[in-house]
């Protein structure tokens, strides 16, 4: 809950939580949307996933969406934010780390600019 309410009196804005159907991953996320009263939604894509499991979840979004937060699982978690920024992450249990992606549609994804954000640890908040 810490986390959330930190993100949110920081104005981090987020349109829509996707979460894996994994008990923990969506007990998190329904955590942090006590905060943010957002659309939630499960992704079975993001149960131990892969870097193209992330990004195939990516392609589905609406263009509607200008912005997403991911609830998943490590080593998955880690590899696509390292796959997608030059800093070297490993997430620890509710950690978060926000990406610019200047892109019109989510399905220019792949060859889009990225850029780290910011990157959130409990324990440093």
């Amino acid at each position: 809950m810490n986390m959330s309410r930190f993100m949110k009196s920081n104005n981090i804005t987020i349109d829509r939580f996707v979460s894996s159907p994994a008990v923990r991953a969506l007990n998190t996320c329904k955590i942090f949307n006590q905060a943010y009263q957002l659309t939630v939604s499960t992704e079975d894509k993001l149960y131990n996933p892969s870097e193209k499991n992330f990004e195939s979840v990516i392609y589905d979004l609406d263009d509607s969406v200008s912005s997403v937060a991911f609830f998943s699982h490590n080593n998955g978690i880690s590899n696509f934010a390292n796959s997608i920024s030059e800093d070297i992450f490993h997430f620890p249990t509710c950690g978060v780390a926000g990406f610019e992606i200047d892109c019109n549609s989510w399905s220019e994804f792949e060859g889009a600019k990225k850029k780290l954000l910011f990157f959130y640890e409990p324990e440093k908040i």
